[in-house]
This record gives structure tokens, C-alpha cells and sequence, in this order.
């Protein structure tokens, strides 16, 4: 049963027995040749500063086994779309890998990003030293302005 096409298949097999009857056994299968495409769509290469990023993609069929490979370290079994936790401050790739129910194994590409130590938020005045400095200029420019009118 050589060539046939993806889907499924329907064989029965007739046999005879010795009284002459036939039996007939009928069995379906499926043939499926196409390798899972796996889409990543949540880490676009690009620099983070953040520890914890989303692992989020999508895939064109059914599949039984999902795995990644981060930074070429040994695959990690995940249900589905996962959260990459505790990254160090560096550059990182990632492939998501999946096998369907009859063995065919598709990857996707490999994703680089780059995690860095996030800036500290520049230092503000609180509003009290703002409202301060402010009364102060204030106070000071009425005291010139009545000085200088009680001298004309």
C-alpha cells in the first residue's frame, strides 16, 4: 500500500473458512506525512528589561508533544503557550519544537532576544520641596516689589 495520499484510509481484508464462509475485517487509518508549523509570536527579537517574558505561539494541527530549547540547553515539556521565568541580564534564543500523534517533529525558528538591566527612573522633586521653593520666590519677589515701591 505504497503512495497514498494524507487523510484517511479505509482496507478490509476478506478471508474464507474451511466451511466456505467469509469473514470481512475492515480497519481505518490515517497516513500523515506533514511536518507541525510552529509560529512564535510573542518574543519579536528585541531587548527587554524584564526577567519573566511570555513564550506564546501557535501551530497549524493537532499535537501530542510540545517542547523548547532555551539557549541550547535540554528541551522542556510545556502543555502549551508557557512563561519563561528568571532570565539573566543577556542575549537569549529560543525554539519551540512539536511532534504529532504519528511522529512527524516541526520546529520553529529561532527567536533571539536580549535582556537588560532596566534604568532607574530619573529622581523627581516631592511636590512639598516643589511647593516650598516656590512660596519662597513668592515671599521674596513681593518683599522686593513693596521695598522698592516704599523708596519711590
Amino acid at each position: 500500500m505504497s503512495g497514498l495520499s494524507d487523510g484517511f484510509h479505509t482496507v478490509v481484508a476478506y478471508a474464507k473458512d474451511q466451511n466456505g464462509e467469509v469473514y470481512a475485517r475492515e480497519r481505518t487509518f490515517v497516513v500523515d506525512t506533514t511536518v507541525p508549523e510552529i509560529s512564535v509570536f510573542s518574543l519579536p527579537n528585541k531587548k527587554y528589561d524584564k526577567c519573566d517574558l511570555a513564550l506564546n505561539f501557535t501551530v497549524n494541527e493537532s499535537v501530542w508533544n510540545i517542547k523548547y530549547s532555551l539557549d541550547g540547553k535540554k528541551n522542556v515539556t510545556v502543555e502549551g503557550n508557557t512563561t519563561l521565568f528568571d532570565l539573566f541580564y543577556g542575549v537569549h534564543n529560543v525554539t519551540v519544537y512539536e511532534s504529532d500523534y504519528v511522529g512527524n517533529i516541526g520546529a520553529s525558528e529561532t527567536i533571539f532576544f536580549t535582556i537588560v538591566e532596566p534604568q532607574p527612573e530619573p529622581e523627581s522633586l516631592p511636590a512639598t520641596m516643589v511647593m516650598a521653593s516656590m512660596a519662597s520666590v513668592v515671599f521674596v519677589g513681593a518683599g522686593l516689589l513693596l521695598y522698592f515701591k516704599k523708596r519711590k
